[in-house]
């Protein structure tokens, strides 16, 4: 399966034409992926903060597509929405959570997936995304341990291009 972001730098290198891979999408990127295949789309975000950091029609465009792909919420939002299970992720993996892609990244875990590609994501900017990476990086060596493969694109600013002390 395939998670991808908003970041342009590899947002478009996802497999969207493989049919065998599921393609999840998260927050506001329907404007950018129009066309393109999705299978889950994840609005993770309490109602206060998504009303102050979307535009007015944000709900309405969320569920617009609510039954071509599931969109798994906080609080179900219209038909074909779904409620997203931190209880239960919560309970089987701690408190390793700061980002909707850490959510994603357990779910899919939880899922079965042995597979993940992470596209878009880069969370390198010095905003609230540069504070998400440490559960990120949890998330990626837990992953690894557990026997996932996890694929980052080429130039991806999450990517160890080589250890410590060997450069």
């Amino acid at each position: 399966m395939a998670i991808v972001g908003h970041a342009e730098t590899s947002r478009d290198l996802a497999p969207y034409w493989d049919q065998l891979t599921e393609i999840w999408t998260m927050n506001d990127v329907d404007g950018w992926i129009a066309g393109r295949r999705v299978t889950r789309r994840f609005e993770l975000h309490d109602a206060a903060h998504r009303d102050a950091h979307r535009r007015d029609d944000y709900p309405e465009r969320l569920t617009e597509h609510a039954l071509e792909a599931p969109l798994y919420m906080r609080s179900p939002l219209g038909v074909g929405a779904r409620e997203f299970p931190f209880s239960h992720l919560l309970r089987k993996y701690g408190p390793h959570f700061g980002s909707s892609v850490a959510w994603m990244l357990a779910f899919a875990h939880d899922q079965g997936f042995r597979w993940i590609g992470l596209y878009g994501v880069e969370m390198g900017h010095f905003t609230e995304w540069y504070d998400q990476r440490e559960t990120l990086f949890w998330w990626l060596g837990y992953l690894e341990a557990k026997g996932v493969e996890v694929y980052l694109p080429e130039g991806c600013s999450l990517r160890r291009e080589s250890a410590y002390a060997l450069v």
